[in-house]
């Protein structure tokens, strides 16, 4: 479980449905209880700000265009995080860091 990877998750208050998620943490605390994470959703929606397009491609596991959810980011208890489906690119992984230090008031 490592910074950028697509991870299944399961969040409160979505049934315990598992959903996709994007690892935001950096890899040098591997040894927290918890991991940030971004969800992903299918569903798409026109905020630039607060959502980023992800296009599916062999190593992110996506199966169809996805956003991150840059308003809803999460800390969750690594027992709640499930396998690793796929790795995102480092042009999403780029992209991802200003629309989230935008919104946290980091920048």
């Amino acid at each position: 479980m490592n910074w950028g990877d697509f991870v299944t998750v399961a969040l409160q208050g979505d049934l315990g449905k598992p959903r996709s998620a994007l690892i935001v943490q950096a890899d040098r605390f591997e040894t927290t209880a918890s991991v940030s994470i971004l969800p992903v959703t299918s569903a798409l929606i026109d905020a630039v700000l607060l959502r980023l397009s992800v296009t599916p491609d062999e190593r992110s596991g996506l199966r169809k265009t996805s956003q991150l959810m840059i308003d809803k980011p999460s800390t969750v208890s690594r027992d709640k995080i499930g396998p690793t489906v796929g790795i995102a690119s480092d042009t999403v992984m780029l992209s991802v860091n200003r629309p989230v230090m935008l919104f946290l008031g980091l920048a």
